[in-house]
């Protein structure tokens, strides 16, 4: 992968999946946003440069669900490197296991804001400036436990997860595509 002169924001990057696609972009020689919210001591690609590949990495604090602090964060992205080419919409997760009985129309909006609306948002704030470069990439990461209900997981969670999947992969894989394919741009 050759991602040299490449500027990449990735949500979600303080752990897992998000880590190491910052790791592995900034090892390519790409200039890196590295969202984190709460895990600040595990930063994702941290900050700094990978002179292996020639790449950098900053660590920008922001919740994705709440669209002031999306903004501020692609503005501190675009400050630092003058562009965006790459949105990795990686934040996620399930919060906590709770049964059906146990769900509140609250915990229901904190997943829905984490898995959807943080997908929304972010690819919002993007787009255009990606359209009018006619250039540029948005990947979507969902879980496989979204995709199938049968997935190992506790039974009362089956339910949620399968009501999960058409959301976050579906809506921009699928409404997305169209519109942006117009403009030059392609959903990784």
């Amino acid at each position: 992968m050759v991602l040299k002169g490449q500027v990449a924001l990735i949500t979600g990057a303080s752990s897992g999946i998000g880590r190491a696609t910052a790791e592995s972009m900034a090892r390519a020689g790409a200039r890196v946003g590295v969202n984190y919210l709460k895990n600040q001591k595990r930063r994702g690609g941290g900050g700094g440069s990978h002179p292996q590949g020639g790449g950098e990495a900053a660590a920008i604090r922001a919740d994705v669900t709440r669209q002031a602090d999306v903004r501020a964060l692609v503005a501190a992205v675009r400050k630092q490197w003058g562009r965006i080419d790459i949105l990795v919409n990686n934040a996620g997760d399930l919060i906590a296991r709770r049964t059906l009985a146990d769900m509140t129309e609250e915990y229901w909006d904190q997943i829905m804001d984490l898995n959807l609306k943080s997908v929304f948002l972010c690819t919002q704030a993007v787009w255009e400036e990606m359209a009018a470069r006619h250039s540029g990439c948005i990947i979507n990461v969902s879980s496989i436990a979204g995709r199938n209900a049968e997935a190992p997981a506790p039974q009362p969670m089956r339910p949620q997860r399968a009501a999960y999947w058409p959301t976050p992969e579906g809506w921009p894989r699928n409404s997305l595509r169209t519109e942006f394919a117009s403009m030059g741009l392609r959903r990784g």
